[in-house]
């Protein structure tokens, strides 16, 4: 199963810094390789681009759960102070049949076990593109 992670609004150099930690932040915890999606290299700007998608290929069903815990480590650290900008963090899980939508700061234990179930009945099924994981990031203003 894909995942798909993108910022939505107005992106800065500050949150594409803090995209860059998430993507490394989930190669290691998650041992998942992140393809990145960045911007055109602006005129004047440091970096080659700011960062604006994140795309994991491979997620595995057994993943799927370490990948939510990661997504929301990152998402408490805003709490703890260590990241200056507030985001939420809205996780949408299609299959063919479904389209679930939660916040992930709301995603109980025992919600997430049922999305694992309902993504593990349709990955007994063949596979179809249209099944994704996408997390959009929120900034909070």
């Amino acid at each position: 199963m894909k995942a798909y992670i993108k910022l939505e609004g107005d992106i800065t150099e500050e949150d594409s810094f803090y995209f860059k930690e998430l993507a490394n932040l989930i190669e290691k915890e998650c041992d998942l390789s992140v393809e990145i999606e960045k911007t055109e290299p602006q005129v004047g700007m440091r970096d080659s681009g700011l960062i604006i998608g994140l795309t994991i290929a491979s997620l595995t069903l057994t993943g799927i759960q370490t990948f939510f815990t990661t997504l929301q480590y990152w998402e408490s650290r805003q709490q703890n102070g260590e990241l200056e900008l507030k985001y939420s963090l809205l996780v949408i899980v299609y299959t063919r049949t479904r389209k679930e939508k939660h916040l992930l700061k709301n995603l109980s234990q025992e919600k997430l076990i049922e999305l694992q179930e309902i993504i593990h009945q349709h990955q007994l099924q063949p596979s179809v593109e249209d099944e994704y994981i996408e997390v959009q990031i929120l900034k909070q203003r």
